[in-house]
């Protein structure tokens, strides 16, 4: 028997088809794609844990605060620092240490000049550095200071609001450079001058002066400027003596009665005696600072013969 469908069937139908085709048109459509994940680590910058300076080098040989330095030749200074790296001690590839009075031109790129700026490097074989560990090491270099060398205390010094400062300059594989500027120090003054041992006056007889003065060259061998303080005895002879009060000193040749006429001669006493006609600056260039002295006496008519000797003292102030 056929069956038939009436417009009710056709209806459920038509439905049912329209909800499946809905279904196929709204089922998702899954797409894949390939991701990346980056991450930048970023290099940490080498770090400078302690500092010290000293003669020796040692950690263990406490810092030297002041500086001191040698009438007429250099002192030899080693600062000693502690690195460490968080991306490996191999990581920095230059290192080199300035020590420079603060208030110099350019700071820590200064020029080097013996008076205020001292460069060491790994580079001219005056630093050495050696590893410790996988990310730590010592970096140690040597700096000769010289005589006249700015000094930063002291009251003869052109420089009491200035001070010393070291620079530890580290340059690692990325070409970046960190500079710690931590450490700092003072320089301390050195008033000294160089005499020659002897003053020989020569041969003269009894009544006779020196025509020209016996002439010495006096250097300045500390790093401020210097006056003359002289204390000079009696000249003691074979037979005789020849009091000091018979001996002067002047910044001119000349005999002994020409300097007494002068005003810028001076009577020699068994006191220290300041000189004020003289007066030595600290060096500044690669020329010494000196200057010349005359000295002259006045020999007794009598009384005296032979050879005659004395002593002094003269000093800077």
């Amino acid at each position: 028997m056929k069956q038939r469908f009436s417009v009710a069937h056709w209806g459920f139908a038509f439905s049912v088809l329209m909800f499946g085709l809905c279904m196929f048109l709204f089922v998702p459509v899954t797409t894949h794609y390939a991701t990346t994940v980056l991450l930048i680590i970023k290099a940490q910058p080498p770090e400078v844990s302690y500092v010290v300076m000293n003669r020796s080098g040692l950690f263990s040989d406490p810092d030297i605060s002041p500086l001191l330095v040698t009438g007429g030749t250099t002192t030899s200074y080693k600062a000693v620092a502690q690195l460490k790296d968080p991306n490996g001690y191999s990581d920095i590839v230059a290192m080199e240490m300035v020590l420079y009075r603060a208030g110099v031109t350019g700071g820590s790129f200064c020029l080097s000049n013996p008076e205020n700026c001292y460069r060491s490097s790994m580079r001219e074989g005056t630093c050495a550095s050696v590893s410790t560990s996988a990310q730590a090491g010592v970096l140690t270099c040597t700096f000769d200071l010289a005589y006249w060398a700015d000094a930063t205390i002291g009251e003869r010094t052109s420089y009491g609001d200035d001070f010393w400062q070291l620079a530890i300059q580290l340059h690692d594989t990325a070409g970046e450079t960190y500079i710690n500027e931590q450490y700092t120090n003072e320089v301390d003054s050195l008033l000294q001058l160089r005499f020659p041992e002897f003053i020989n006056y020569g041969a003269l007889e009894r009544g006779a002066s020196s025509p020209e003065g016996s002439k010495i060259s006096v250097e300045n061998i500390g790093n401020v400027d210097a006056d003359v303080q002289v204390r000079i005895s009696d000249l003691i002879c074979t037979v005789g003596t020849i009091p000091v009060q018979a001996q002067r000193m002047d910044v001119e040749q000349g005999s002994f009665a020409e300097m007494t006429a002068r005003d810028t001669s001076l009577e020699l006493s068994l006191e220290p005696t300041r000189y004020t006609r003289i007066v030595l600056p600290a060096r500044t260039t690669d020329q010494p600072s000196t200057d010349d002295l005359y000295w002259s006496i006045q020999v007794p008519e009598s009384g005296v013969s032979g050879t005659c000797e004395g002593g002094g003292i003269l000093t800077g102030i």
